[in-house]
């Protein structure tokens, strides 16, 4: 498996949060349906049972190839895991692409639906 430099940042496209982009610098083509995985550096966090992480393959909400290399769009049910807080070593690959890298997960902005605050009604 090729080590690429990964980037991942808020989606512009989607200012209400919950989106994030990820980018494999220097990858020009993933197979059709590559799936990624997020895997937490630290083996606490690495237990499959674990409620909170986003464990498994998981399919972009959309690929796309720019000049800086492939971006992946992916959703709130990667973004909004509780266990994938911001400063949390991570290893994202991409099985089918065979590239992987190294990141610390950045402070992504979360759903709207999860920043409200519950009404109480009395």
């Amino acid at each position: 498996m090729s080590i690429v430099k990964i980037d991942v940042l808020p989606d512009p496209a989607k200012p209400g949060g919950g989106h994030a982009i990820i980018r494999l610098r220097g990858v020009a083509l993933l197979p059709p349906g590559a799936t990624f995985r997020i895997d937490p550096i630290d083996e606490a966090l690495n237990d499959n049972h674990a409620d909170g992480w986003p464990h498994g393959d998981h399919h972009p909400l959309e690929t796309r190839q720019t000049a800086d290399g492939i971006e992946m769009r992916v959703g709130p049910s990667i973004v909004d895991a509780p266990l994938l807080e911001p400063g949390t070593p991570v290893t994202i690959s991409v099985p089918d692409g065979e590239v992987s890298g190294d990141i610390v997960w950045p402070d992504i902005p979360l759903s709207n639906a999860l920043l409200q605050a519950p009404v109480l009604m009395t």
